[in-house]
C-alpha cells in the first residue's frame, strides 16, 4: 500500500455520513485522506425518494471514484457492502481493497432483503413500508429497538445522537439485486470487520456471507452494530491494519 490510501467511508441504511465524526480523525491523523460519502438521499445529498435506486446508488459511487486520483479503499458498513461489492465488480481497477464493517455482502443475484432473511432479528421489526405515490421506505421509530438491534453497546450520548439523526430509507434498493463475478468481484482484496455482539446482523450471519464471499482477512471486535461509536479506536485500528 501507498503510504497515503485514499479511503471512501460508505454508511450504511437509516444513516448518513454523520456517522464517521469519530473515525474520519483518526484515519486523517494517520495521514491518509478521507471522504465521508452521502448516498443519494441522505445527509447532505437529499433527493426525491421516488428516483432512489440501486443503480443509482452505484453509479454515483463510481462517479465520485473516478474522480479520484489513485485506486481507493472502500469502507462499507452494513447496507453499503451491497453497493460496494457491486462496484468492485463494474471497477476493480479502481478498487484497492473493500474493508466490510458488519456489512451484507450478497452472492451473484442476491439481495439485502434476501440476505437479511438469515438473520436472528427479523428486518420485519426494523421496516414500515409505505406505497403511497409507488414511494416504499423504511422508518426507525421504536428507539428500544434501535438500541438492541444497532447501538446497545455504544453510550448514551452516542445512542441519543444517532437517534436524533436517523431517517427514513428509500425501500427499493434494498430489494434489488447484484450481479458479481469471481473474476472482478472475486480479485479485489476485502477485509471483514466482524461485530461480534451485533443483533442487527449477527455473527452468524456475518461469517455466513464473508465465507460465501471468499473473504479469508476477518477481524472480530466484541461489540455492537456501530462500532464507529462504540469503539472506535479499535475500529480505525482495524482499518488500518
Amino acid at each position: 500500500m501507498s503510504l497515503n490510501n485514499t479511503y471512501i467511508l460508505l454508511h450504511g441504511a437509516w444513516h448518513a455520513s454523520w456517522c464517521w465524526k469519530y473515525i474520519t480523525p483518526l484515519l486523517e491523523q494517520a495521514g491518509h485522506t478521507v471522504i465521508e460519502h452521502d448516498f443519494l438521499g441522505h445527509g447532505k445529498n437529499p433527493a426525491d425518494f421516488m428516483g432512489i435506486s440501486l443503480k443509482k446508488y452505484v453509479n454515483q459511487l463510481i462517479n465520485l471514484i473516478s474522480e479520484q486520483l489513485q485506486p481507493v479503499i472502500l469502507v462499507a458498513h452494513s447496507f453499503a457492502g451491497v453497493m460496494a461489492s457491486q462496484v468492485a465488480e463494474m471497477i476493480p481497477e479502481k478498487i484497492q481493497k473493500i474493508i466490510y464493517i458488519a456489512a451484507f455482502v450478497p452472492e451473484n443475484n442476491s439481495s439485502l432483503l434476501l440476505e437479511a432473511k438469515y438473520s436472528k432479528l427479523s428486518i420485519d421489526q426494523l421496516l414500515t413500508a409505505d406505497v403511497e405515490n409507488n414511494q416504499m421506505i423504511c422508518n426507525l421509530s421504536d428507539p428500544n429497538i434501535i438500541k438492541k438491534a444497532f447501538y446497545h453497546k455504544c453510550s448514551d450520548d452516542d445512542f441519543n445522537f444517532a437517534f436524533k439523526n436517523l431517517q427514513i430509507e428509500p425501500l427499493l434498493p434494498m430489494s434489488q439485486t447484484i450481479k458479481i463475478s469471481k473474476y472482478n468481484f472475486g480479485r479485489v482484496t476485502k477485509l471483514f470487520i466482524a461485530c461480534t455482539e451485533d443483533n442487527g446482523i449477527d455473527i452468524d450471519n456475518q461469517l455466513r456471507m464473508a465465507n460465501k464471499a471468499e473473504i479469508k482477512n476477518i477481524v472480530n471486535l466484541e461489540t455492537d452494530h456501530s462500532p464507529f461509536f462504540s469503539m472506535p479506536n479499535e475500529l480505525a485500528q482495524a482499518i488500518l491494519s
